[in-house]
């Protein structure tokens, strides 16, 4: 069966070999032995599974799981409550990872699992100090990952943020395979999540727009965002931005060949409102295959004016004919044109009930600006305008 895996937690994960600060506060030695026989709990149940490489996730570890995570909480809520203001993050993970882990010696010629707690502090200008701990539980081929939030209100840490999974059911219920957050200046989390999986390099990550507790207000979800990428090929980057954020992964294409393509996500948070903005890709094809597989909204909305409509029909028309029996979509060579920073985009439609050489073509020719790029024109007929040698040729 798969074993717990090691985690690679952000945004930090500190040598536990640091001597840790001196605190007023420990850890609860009650809540602290319930943690870790809430972790033995779930490694038996994986101990004593049966299937090596599973897609579900039984009830009975399902259950063992959620105590684990709940058992962390409490033990961490007792702990915070007694902290003074200058609480040190380091010697917080470093004694998490002393007391709530069993003691574990790992076997001769082996390296010592890394903890699967990671603590940060922050105190960014203009918001109140928070502590935010991420803790990992193991699962098959993957983790379950808690965050939790503890701002400072009056004289006391509390709990303002909780961020889980629901009961796992499948793999694909955990949060796992990578995780990050940041906090943006208006004091929101957005939290970026993987899929663990066991079988494939394709899954699905999760981007979420959290508002913590402040006060009598409850905490809120204020975005979900969901996308397809693919696993161990490029980390995810998650990032910070004065007027939002920013997402980077790799991510499938249209094209057979190429299969994948670094995807920009890039997102302004004005209030609640959320919009995406450009750059969306790289490159001009990525921006063309990002275009063709966004709503109408956005391919309009990054559609030049006057030629909106006819661009969405046209996009309609290339999408129909993907869609058929034997039809796969490649792109060909992208070229300058004579105009200042237009570029085209060859599109190819192979059917494979045809010749090798007996393809259907579509053209998108794209204007490139300081912030990404503007569709111009999707059609049948080549600009022979634009004839410079291929840009993109090898990649």
């Amino acid at each position: 069966m798969p074993r717990p895996v090691a985690w690679s937690l952000a945004p930090l994960l500190l040598s536990l070999g640091l001597p840790a600060l001196a605190d007023t506060c420990a850890l609860q030695p009650d809540l602290a032995q319930a943690t870790r026989t809430a972790f033995e709990q779930v490694q038996a149940g994986l101990d004593g599974q049966d299937e090596e490489l599973p897609t579900d996730v039984s009830p009975a570890i399902a259950t063992a799981v959620e105590a684990h995570k709940d058992a962390i909480t409490r033990a961490l809520d007792a702990r915070l409550a007694c902290s003074g203001a200058d609480l040190d993050a380091d010697a917080l993970q470093q004694e998490m990872a002393r007391e709530l882990m069993p003691a574990q010696p790992a076997p001769e010629g082996e390296e010592t699992s890394v903890s699967p707690y990671a603590v940060a502090r922050h105190d960014e200008p203009g918001l109140p100090p928070m502590v935010v701990v991420q803790a990992a539980t193991s699962i098959p081929c993957g983790g379950d990952i808690l965050l939790l939030g503890y701002a400072r209100e009056g004289d006391r840490w509390v709990r303002t943020l909780e961020w889980r999974s629901p009961p796992l059911k499948e793999l694909s219920d955990a949060y796992g395979d990578f995780y990050q957050y940041v906090r943006l200046a208006g004091g929101q989390f957005v939290i970026a999540h993987g899929t663990p999986w066991c079988t494939s390099r394709w899954s699905r990550l999760a981007v979420d727009v959290v508002q913590p507790r402040n006060g009598e207000t409850a905490q809120r979800t204020l975005h979900h965002l969901q996308q397809g990428y693919v696993r161990d090929e490029t980390e995810p980057r998650l990032k910070a931005r004065p007027d939002g954020f920013e997402l980077r992964a790799e991510v499938g294409s249209l094209d057979a060949d190429r299969m994948t393509r670094t995807g920009i996500y890039r997102y302004r948070l004005d209030g609640d409102a959320l919009q995406r903005i450009q750059p969306a890709a790289s490159n001009g094809r990525g921006f063309v295959d990002e275009w063709l597989m966004v709503d109408d909204a956005l391919a309009g909305d990054w559609s030049a004016p006057e030629q909106r409509q006819q661009n969405l029909t046209a996009r309609e028309q290339l999408k129909a004919q993907r869609a058929e029996p034997g039809i796969t979509l490649l792109y060909g060579p992208v070229r300058a044109c004579k105009d200042a920073g237009r570029f085209q985009v060859e599109i190819q439609l192979y059917d494979s009930k045809k010749d090798l050489h007996d393809l259907a073509y579509a053209y998108a020719t794209i204007l490139q600006r300081p912030d990404g790029f503007t569709l111009m024109t999707l059609g049948d007929n080549e600009d022979t305008r634009c004839n410079g040698p291929d840009l993109m040729a090898g990649q």
